[in-house]
Formats: structure tokens, C-alpha cells, sequence
């Protein structure tokens, strides 16, 4: 067991001063003052002195195997014109060796960041020894796609043998099979994946972009670019993506809707109803396209938020702190605990993880030193954003 303190502990969800947590393989065994709990456990306790002790961060939505792709698209370009790029990009072939060195520097770069949970968006599971080795209690997001009727219904067949194949590098990591976006995965393998487990979380993009929308209804440039690469064999006819996703059989409890760029109040209220998450990727959306969600209209309808800083194919860095840099700067009214909140017990709600500074929680140990009586808000500040 260890006794650890500092000058201001943060829960998961409030900051508390002069506290003592208790931590026995990464579980809190207690939590109290200093002096009860040193005499209690008759331990000395670790002191880290002026500033927060956090239980780490949960880093929601991430690629960390698309971070061989730093530097390599447009910014602020616009959502079709990144995933076009995307596209091509994707079919050039990789150098394994080097691709698998910029994830590991991807995943080491969040993790010294203060992370220690990941919700890992990977089509081949390959990031799976990486994160054993840096945040071995992540989930890996297995991510299917195919807009085509024949292969997307047909592809649920290969998905347990392809898990299968990689069942002793992913041994210990839980994977929940999941599905890409409503633009790029067909209706019956978004209704497979979506009910194919519901103990277990379940991932989507959503409302990414403004041409989602119009993608529902069978127009628009992004339709058009996905038809012009022959991946469309069927139309759509909905003016609303909720609508949709119930429609098919997939709108289901425990989903972690990611980025909700262009969402609205009713959308998020939806997503409360069915107790589910929103995803905050700010930075991701401003290298895109420059348009960010309403987080404040996300904050005032209670809906669980969580934080991730998605791929370096579309963001400058993964490091956590600037990704909450950047949303405290954007959104300045925010309270700082509320983004703290977030970026620890809303991604770890998400991912079904007890976390945090309370008894019986998952709990690691990151420490920030601050000189202010306002510590949140100085790290806040001092994020790179």
C-alpha cells in the first residue's frame, strides 16, 4: 500500500485540499486528512506539495495508429476535403516499422501528458501491445466500415475471426467491436455492431461535419465524394441522424457519440435520455474545419462529456493538457472543474471504468505543481491549446 498527498487532490470531480488517498494496486483504499490517515495506516506519507494530484485523465477518443499521419493533411481545409486526403492516404502502403514507432511515441506523448485510460479507435488492433505497456486498462474500439450492402452485411462474419487472429496480442485488453460513422458503415452493420454487446461501449462519429446532414438525404459534397469513389450502392432518405439510428435498430444506451460538431440542444438532450456520452475533440474539429460544437449548450443539458484529442491525422499534438488548454481558452465561462470533471470521471463513465480518488476506483497518480490559489484554472492556462 502507499500513502500519497499533496496539496490539492482532485477526485475525479472536485478539488479538495489537504488529502491523503490510499492506493493498494491501483485501487483507493481510502481517502482522508493527512494526520488520520498516517496514523490510521501507520504510513508516511508521499508529499508532493504545492499543486494537484489527479488520478490521471481519460483520453476518450484517440487513433493511435494513424500517427504516422502528423503533418501529412490539409488544415482547415474543410471536412471533405480532409477525408478525401484521408482516403488517399490510407491505400498508399506503410512502412510497419515506421508506422509502429509513431504510435508508441503517439501513446508515450498522452500518456506523460497525465492520461492513463484510452478509448482506442483501431481497424486492426495493432496498438494493442502499446497500450499494455503505457494504459493497460483501455478499451480498444475495433472500428468496421463499408457502405456497400454485400460486404458491409457480410462482414460480420470475418469480425469474430478477425479478433480471433489477434487474440494474444490484445490478451487483457478489452476490445468492443464498433462502428466508423452513419457516412461510411451500412445500416445492418451498424445495427450488428451496435447490439452485438451492450455491456460494452459503443462508438460513433456523429455530426463531424455539416454535410452528415445532407449525406442523410442523399446530397451534398461529401455524398458525392463518396459516390464518386464508388462506395455508395444504396440512398438515404432521413432529416434527422437520431432518426435514423433508431430507425435501424441502433440507437442504444452506453454509446459515446464523438465530436456532435454541428448537434443541437435537442440532440444532446436525446443523448442524455438514453444515458450516453458526448465526446469533446475541439482541437480536431478547429484543424478540419475551424467549426466547433456549442460547449456550453453540452454543459447546461447535463449530458456525461468526456474528452478525447483524436489522431495526429487531425490534431498538432496529443498531448491532454493542450487538448483542455484549448477548451478552457475557446470557452473561457466554463468552471475549471467542470473540464477536470470531463477529462477523468466523464471518460471513464463512458467506458463503464470506476475511476478516480474514491474508494474502491481505479486510480493512478499524476501531479502538476502549481503556485496559485487557483490551480485548475492555472493549468488550464498554461495548456498550450
Amino acid at each position: 500500500m502507499k500513502l500519497l498527498s499533496a496539496e490539492y487532490l482532485f477526485d475525479g470531480e472536485t478539488l479538495l485540499e489537504q488529502k491523503a488517498v490510499a492506493l493498494h494496486n491501483d485501487i483507493v483504499v481510502d481517502i482522508g486528512s493527512i494526520n488520520v490517515m498516517e496514523h490510521t495506516y501507520q504510513i508516511k506519507a508521499k508529499k508532493f506539495g504545492k499543486g494537484v494530484l489527479f488520478p490521471g485523465f481519460v483520453n476518450l477518443h484517440t487513433h493511435f495508429e494513424l500517427s504516422y499521419l502528423k503533418n501529412s493533411l490539409p488544415e482547415k481545409k474543410g471536412f471533405v476535403e480532409w477525408l478525401k486526403n484521408m482516403i488517399i492516404k490510407k491505400k498508399e502502403e506503410l512502412n510497419d516499422k515506421a508506422s509502429q514507432e509513431s504510435m508508441e511515441k503517439g501513446i508515450k506523448e498522452s500518456f506523460e501528458s497525465g492520461v492513463r485510460i484510452s478509448g482506442d479507435i483501431s481497424n486492426t488492433l495493432v496498438s494493442c501491445p502499446y497500450l499494455k505497456k503505457y494504459m493497460p486498462k483501455s478499451v480498444v474500439f475495433f472500428e468496421n466500415y463499408g457502405l456497400k450492402k454485400d460486404k458491409a452485411c457480410s462482414a460480420k462474419n470475418e469480425l469474430a475471426d478477425n479478433i480471433k487472429k489477434q487474440e494474444n496480442l490484445c490478451k487483457n485488453i478489452t476490445i468492443s467491436p464498433t462502428a466508423h460513422a452513419v457516412y461510411s458503415t451500412h445500416s445492418c452493420l451498424i445495427r450488428y455492431l451496435a447490439n452485438l454487446n451492450q455491456s460494452l461501449p459503443f462508438s460513433i462519429h456523429l455530426l463531424e461535419s455539416s454535410f452528415e446532414k445532407d449525406f442523410l438525404r442523399s446530397k451534398g459534397e461529401l455524398f458525392e465524394l463518396l459516390d464518386a469513389f464508388g462506395l455508395i450502392d444504396e440512398k438515404l432518405s432521413y432529416e434527422n441522424i437520431f432518426d435514423y439510428l433508431d430507425d435501424i435498430g441502433s440507437l442504444r444506451k452506453n454509446s459515446i457519440f464523438v465530436h456532435c460538431a454541428y448537434a443541437d440542444k435537442k440532440d444532446f438532450n436525446r443523448i442524455k435520455n438514453i444515458d450516453s456520452t458526448v465526446c469533446l475533440c475541439l482541437r480536431s474539429n478547429d484543424f478540419i474545419s475551424g467549426h466547433l460544437p456549442n460547449v456550453y449548450d453540452i454543459e447546461k443539458s447535463g449530458v456525461n462529456v468526456g474528452i478525447g484529442t483524436d489522431s495526429l491525422a487531425s490534431n498538432w499534438d496529443l498531448n491532454f493538457l493542450n487538448e483542455l488548454g484549448f477548451i478552457y481558452k475557446k470557452f473561457s465561462k466554463l468552471n475549471p472543474e467542470i473540464i477536470f470533471k470531463w477529462a477523468a470521471s466523464g471518460g471513464a463513465k463512458a467506458l463503464n471504468i470506476k475511476f478516480g480518488f474514491t474508494k474502491n476506483s481505479l486510480s493512478y497518480d499524476f501531479f502538476i505543481p502549481t503556485s496559485t490559489k487557483t490551480p485548475l484554472e492555472e493549468i488550464l492556462s498554461n495548456g498550450r491549446g
